[in-house]
């Protein structure tokens, strides 16, 4: 596909550029509402989904034959409509225990976690030093320096005694005549290790367990280093997906997605370990664990840095590659990420080297699940990217993301569009939205929310985010990065250092230095492994690695360096290869602007603030250019030669010649950037020199009342009185009953990531919840109470002023699971009450979720009053719109005299925003303006006279679901800017309130 091709087709790029959402099946799934997810996001312009099992799913059951046939449902309904059906390959996250089956029925099969004990004592007369019970591997002594191996000297005391005084023989032998006797007998056995003489000692213990502790999501996990654990993890996901669906396979089903599997321990073991290490490095890694605690020169740096390496290999062959063959033989890409990404002491600990591991992905991806990008206080962000970036631009491949999660429901498409063009300027060409939920009923709505589906206040908007990214994507995977940097990635030096994590922490603050400090001055990179290197094609003017051609090679400086690639680095050397050993991020890149690396330059305040993504097609470039600050930034950017310059615009999907001067062989532009702004541009035979022009500017600001359109507004209860007989406790939702009245539990409480919960059975008893809400006075509108299906747990009933309330009928308010029922006739002026009685059948059962009364009306003061038709510019949070998440439409009236028609532009400008907002003038659609810059031009809307105005204001979801008051709607006055040649006659601007 040649350049010209592309920009052809960059208005309407085909469907696979799409994003591809994670969708979270987590509730009750039946086939009607599945039905109608399915069409809802391809009316949206996904390009396809990930079916993706979740916490809440009820039924069916995970990995059950009923499951396997919802997801044949899926992916025949996704077909009929030309949509893409993925599959996720667990139920939530990591990847390889099929929802924990595994691990806990195959106990064979689970994950070992090399444990170390460690302790200094001081042996006076007793020999004897308690160790922690498990598998022991390897007990050591440490005394005057020297190791002492302790393995065959642990004995056993057992510390506890249990007796009988009334003992029976029939518990030995079946006969007539019970001979009682007492009996006692020792239990708790203890072990201990002797140590050979007095003295100080230190005390090493290596043994197993095959358990973490509660604060990992999984207790249990596979053991990635057995094949056979791998491949009892393909019988019971990937081989069921192709029973069911494996006609699929090649048509709407691609992609297998692998979500980040690791090694779970900071020293992992496998079963056969000290075999193959002995195999292949020739020596005992048992005989030497101590090395891995005990740094003792060269031999320790050896005994690490093969320890890793081997566990390395282990997860690659035994794991990743029999999988990602798997997906081969069936006709599918193996998708995904391996985490962590950006920390290179837990990469050293968890799974080895990433960048080795990412090289068997068909499309190796990262994610990004907070709502922040890699600036100044963020900089160990850009790793997230960069690092497998790298491999996917070596390989020529795409780059996916999984992004947005643990962001919150104050999520915008400005905070959307921010993070994926930042993720897009270090190199990510493939979105993976973290998440659309089938129903966020209950505290589904906080498992790692938001959900960017139907529930989301912008939900209604998101083809235009669609359409944005797809023609992003679009230009980002048919063009080929301008790289000419490459960094040796220092891995085995993290290996030989822990674990001193204080040292090695050091080398993650340099490196993230580093990248920031590169990508500040728009010098972007690939980081490559030794085993990279070593398979590097050497040229007179380069290396060569996989798609990708270097003209420089970065090392840091003090790493550790094997002596085969010491010898590959002579040999660059000698043929005056450009070999730059990193000191300091100052000497750096001095040493970088000598060598000229790009062939365009970045000037102006703050040009450090702007990421650029330089991309080549047929001699023809490409620069995706990011302002990574909340700044309007204004820079001058200069090409080598005489060119024409064109803006892509992403969002409309037009493309348009931009003005340029010529200097000395040179071509400049000058960009203004709004806060968080990106322009892709290209180079173009079409050269458009604009002359310079002196405008003159006027405006006519809105008046400050608006004119406000009906709606139903929300009043959120989330606090109650909660009783138990004579006991009276206050709660906030969510308030489950073991939280409120702990003492109706018994004494078994399960510790969990987030506290305890109850385990066991529950006995009984009747709890009431009782609130209180004003009306001041007679509401014209129907009011309604809205509740979540799974926002009370337990059998309850509901009453409002003594009425019991029944009816209620399956609504979608901002859920297709809620429950709605008309309160119009039950409701007084004055005090109403509503009291829930519940029954705690469940060790759960509480209330987990607001109440909300919705209706035409306003809240102020606590209190629910008539509705008011006028708003002021400002929050309407502070104007009897307190807790109320989605649109509401404002209205203005404003003269335009004729003579300012005759503008050379017309804008308008929002200076104060926050919220999205569509624009209507005189009953025409205009603009949604979702991010910044929130200016359009306006002037082919406008009329002589009287003008309607309509602006629609979007908020997000976190008012109404947290109960707060963030700022929404118009919070500064907009204006229209008239910008009139200096010659041009002005005339007077009217602006009058209608």
């Amino acid at each position: 596909m040649n350049s010209n091709f592309i920009i052809e087709n960059f208005k309407n790029p085909p469907q696979k550029f799409n994003l591809y959402p994670f969708w979270f099946l987590n509730y009750i799934l039946d086939k009607n509402t599945l039905k109608k997810q399915i069409r809802e996001m391809k009316e949206k312009g996904v390009g396809g989904f990930f079916i993706h099992a979740r916490s809440g799913l009820l039924y069916p059951a995970y990995g059950s034959d009923k499951w396997f046939k919802i997801v044949k449902f899926i992916v025949e309904e996704s077909e009929k409509i030309s949509l893409n059906s993925e599959i996720y390959d667990e139920f939530d996250c990591p990847s390889g225990t099929a929802g924990e089956i595994l691990p806990i029925i195959f106990h064979q099969h689970r994950a070992k976690f090399l444990k170390i004990y460690r302790e200094k004592i001081k042996i006076k007369n007793d020999y004897f030093h308690s160790i922690p019970n498990g598998k022991i591997l390897k007990v050591f002594g440490v005394n005057n320096g020297k190791i002492y191996d302790l393995t065959e000297n642990i004995g056993v005391i057992k510390t506890g005694f249990s007796y009988s005084l009334n003992w029976s023989s029939k518990n030995y032998y079946s006969i007539e005549k019970d001979y009682k006797h007492t009996r006692a007998i020792a239990f708790n056995p203890n072990l201990y290790i002797q140590v050979p003489s007095k003295g100080d000692w230190g005390i090493i213990v290596f043994y197993l367990k095959d358990e973490q502790e509660v604060k990992f999501t999984h207790q249990f996990y596979l053991d990635v280093l057995n094949p056979f654990s791998t491949e009892l993890f393909l019988k019971f996901t990937h081989e069921k997906y192709k029973r069911y669906i494996g006609k699929n396979f090649g048509k709407n089903v691609h992609y297998f997605f692998i979500d980040e599997p690791k090694m779970f321990s900071q020293y992992p073991w496998t079963e056969k370990l000290e075999e193959i290490f002995k195999n292949k490095y020739g020596y005992s890694l048992l005989s030497n664990l101590y090395h891995l605690v005990l740094y003792k020169g060269e031999k320790s740096e050896k005994t690490r840095i093969h320890y890793r390496e081997i566990l390395t290999q282990l997860f690659k062959e035994n794991f990743i590659l029999k999988i990602k063959n798997w997906c081969s033989e069936n006709n599918l890409k193996l998708i995904g990420h391996i985490s962590p990404e950006e920390n290179i002491i837990h990469e050293g600990y968890l799974v080895g080297c990433l960048l080795d591991l990412l090289e068997f992905f068909d499309i190796p991806g990262t994610d990004l699940i907070i709502p922040a990008i890699g600036d100044q206080k963020h900089k160990i962000l850009n790793l997230t990217v960069l690092l497998p970036a790298s491999v996917s631009e070596i390989k020529d491949v795409p780059l996916m993301c999984e992004s947005f999660a643990c962001s919150d429901w104050n999520f915008t498409p400005a905070i959307m569009k921010k993070i994926t063009d930042w993720l897009y300027s270090i190199g990510v060409n493939f979105l993976v939205p973290h998440a659309f939920f089938y129903s966020i009923v209950g505290l589904r709505k906080f498992e790692a929310s938001p959900s960017q589906f139907y529930q989301w206040t912008f939900w209604k908007y998101y083809n235009f985010y669609s359409d944005y990214v797809r023609r992003l994507s679009y230009i980002m995977q048919e063009t080929k990065p301008v790289v000419k940097i490459c960094f040796l990635y220092p891995i085995k030096e993290i290996w030989k250092t822990l674990p001193d994590e204080k040292k090695a922490s050091n080398l993650q603050r340099k490196i993230e230095s580093i990248t920031f400090s590169l990508l500040s001055n728009q010098l972007r990179f690939h980081f490559i492994t030794e085993e990279k290197l070593k398979d590097a094609v050497i040229e007179k003017d380069g290396i060569i690695c996989g798609k990708m051609k270097y003209s420089v090679l970065l090392i840091l400086k003090d790493t550790y360096i094997s002596e085969d690639v010491a010898k590959i680095l002579n040999k660059l050397k000698n043929k005056n290869f450009s070999i730059i050993e990193i000191k300091s991020d100052e000497e750096l890149l001095k040493h970088l602007q000598k060598k000229k690396i790009n062939d365009f330059i970045l000037s102006g305040k703050n040009s450090d603030k702007i990421f650029v993504n330089q991309r080549k097609k047929d001699g023809k470039f490409f620069y995706f250019l990011f302002n990574t600050s909340n700044k309007k930034i204004e820079i001058e950017i200069k090409f080598k030669g005489k060119k024409g310059i064109e803006v892509l615009d992403c969002l409309t999907g037009d493309i348009y010649p931009y003005p340029v001067k010529f200097k000395n062989n040179s071509t400049f532009i000058k960009l203004l950037f709004h806060p968080f702004q990106s322009f892709i541009i290209a180079e173009s035979d079409r050269i458009f020199q604009e002359k310079e022009k002196k405008l003159v500017k006027k405006r006519i600001y809105f008046d400050k009342e608006w004119d406000l359109e009906e709606f139903a507004n929300y009043f959120i209860i989330d606090e109650w009185l909660i009783k138990k007989r004579k006991k009276h406790r206050m709660g906030k939702i969510p308030c489950p009953i073991y939280k409120i009245f702990p003492e109706l539990f018994s004494n078994k409480w399960k510790e969990t990531v987030f506290g305890k919960i109850p385990i066991g059975k529950v006995k009984e008893e009747k709890i009431e919840f009782e609130t209180k809400f004003k009306i001041k006075d007679n509401l014209k509108r129907k009011v309604e109470l809205v509740i979540e299906k799974s926002g009370i747990i337990g059998k309850f009933h509901i009453y409002l002023n003594g009425y019991k309330l029944t009816g209620f009928r399956r609504k979608k308010e901002y859920d297709m699971f809620n429950l709605v029922v008309d309160i119009t006739k039950l409701i007084k002026v004055g005090e109403n009450e509503i009291k829930v009685v519940l029954y705690t059948d469940k060790l759960e059962s509480g209330i987990y979720c607001p109440f909300i009364l919705k209706g035409v009306f306003f809240v102020k003061n606590g209190e629910i009053i008539p509705f008011e038709d006028k708003l002021l510019t400002g929050s309407w949070t502070e104007q009897g719109i307190p807790y109320f998440s989605g649109t509401i439409t404002y209205k203005q009236k404003i003269e335009i005299e004729k003579n300012f028609l005759n503008a050379e532009k017309i804008l308008l400008n929002f200076p104060k925003i926050k919220d999205v907002v569509e624009v209507e003038i005189n009953g025409k659609k205009v603009a949604t303006l979702l991010w910044h810059p929130y200016t359009i031009d306006i002037k082919k809307y406008l009329k002589e006279g009287i003008n309607n105005f309509v602006f629609f204001v979007t908020n997000s979801n976190y008012n109404t679901f947290f109960k707060k008051s963030i700022q929404s709607g118009i919070l500064g006055s907009p204006f229209i800017e008239f910008l009139f040649t200096i010659k041009r006659k002005e005339g007077n601007v009217k602006s009058k309130k209608i």
